[in-house]
């Protein structure tokens, strides 16, 4: 589906480019670099509980197991991503084909004006979400005792009303990299899903977490990565929170 709605947009971008003037800002705005289909690396590995529990006590054979049985569709944060860049495309298309539109004369060319910058707003806002960029700041904290402890800050770039990125994003995240599993469960738990810790399967090895939604149970481990990587899971997370809180409903 995304690859048909990305070689439409080409071939529409090719006619607007056969009658657009110089300097235009809707086409100087489509011509910049589309965000690349590859996601974060997901520091995350879900599989459905049922083919989990197939496994052996190997913990080699746990990780090649994963590997083997793993689809896009089975990571929720993975689901997110790809739903957000179909959109993404689909908002690009539309923005290309209501610029083509014949003017309705019944809108004066400040609201048609308004139209076309809250839609490319809406796209540069998604294109962030899609590649999470975080900045990581830290503070030192010094105690009655003397003692210092430093803390971490998770800071991000948003695009604001007047379609401006600016540094918009800032959570602290403490000692979070210090206890990963318990603050993935804490992310998967505030998007709605029922949250089993430590989960031991039937052959007896544990999971770091199984989480629930209705019929829906999947097994979750936290793969040990880069630090950044678990960021930008972080900053993802974020990012989608902001950008339902600036686009409630379907979007």
């Amino acid at each position: 589906m995304v690859e048909e709605t990305k070689l439409k947009f080409e071939a529409t971008l090719k006619e607007l480019a056969k009658i657009v003037r110089a300097n235009d800002p809707v086409y100087d705005f489509l011509q910049v670099k589309p965000t690349g289909d590859t996601p974060y690396v997901n520091p995350l590995r879900m599989l459905p509980l049922e083919i989990v529990e197939s496994f052996g006590m190997s913990t080699l054979q746990i990780d090649a197991e994963f590997n083997k049985h793993f689809k896009r569709e089975y990571d929720v944060y993975l689901q997110l991503w790809d739903k957000h860049y179909e959109a993404y495309w689909d908002d690009r298309l539309r923005l290309i084909e209501t610029y083509l539109a014949p003017i309705d004369g019944l809108l004066a060319p400040v609201e048609i004006f308004r139209s076309l910058s809250d839609q490319m707003i809406k796209i540069a806002r998604r294109a962030l979400l899609l590649k999470p960029d975080p900045l990581k700041a830290e503070q030192t904290h010094t105690r009655l005792n003397g003692d210092g402890k430093t803390y971490q800050f998770l800071r991000g770039y948003w695009i604001d009303d007047k379609g401006f990125k600016k540094r918009m994003i800032s959570r602290h995240i403490g000692d979070r990299l210090e206890r990963i599993e318990k603050e993935i469960g804490d992310l998967l738990h505030n998007r709605g899903y029922g949250v089993l810790r430590e989960y031991r399967s039937q052959s007896g090895h544990m999971y770091d977490m199984v989480i629930q939604r209705g019929d829906m149970k999947t097994a979750v481990e936290v793969k040990r990565v880069d630090e950044d990587d678990f960021r930008k899971i972080f900053l993802f997370d974020e990012l989608l929170n902001r950008f339902d809180k600036d686009y409630p409903g379907p979007s």
